[in-house]
């Protein structure tokens, strides 16, 4: 399981009716994820813990829990790019070499991924 400790920088709505887009600051870690704001809103400057896990049941202790698929990991520049699908809603993640947070990012790897309130 992977913990890590977030800040939201910044919060906008897309297109979609109800669906918005979060980005995240989690250590050195840059994440933008696409939500429902019915299931689960996180407003700008909220700290929260967003949770990797190959266990659903450690995943359900978490305020939100989703199953997703990585769709790609890709370098660009002196970064790391890895994209997972949540249901058709998009988790990206930024981050360089020596900040790797999950231990494999092949295409169509599974994790559930779990958001919680710190404040």
């Amino acid at each position: 399981m992977v913990v890590l400790e977030c800040i939201v920088n910044s919060k906008e709505p897309l297109r979609m009716p109800g669906v918005y887009r979060a980005s995240l600051v989690c250590n050195n870690i840059d994440i933008v994820i696409e939500l429902p704001e019915e299931v689960y809103s996180i407003n700008k400057d909220e700290k929260i813990t967003l949770v990797f896990t190959k266990d659903k049941e450690e995943c359900l202790e978490n305020d939100f829990c989703g199953n997703g698929y990585i769709v790609s990991t890709k370098k660009i520049g002196d970064k790391i790019r890895t994209v997972l699908s949540i249901g058709g809603l998009l988790l990206i993640m930024n981050y360089s070499e020596k900040e790797k947070p999950l231990e494999r990012t092949d295409p169509i790897e599974k994790y559930y991924i779990g958001l919680k309130r710190l404040t």
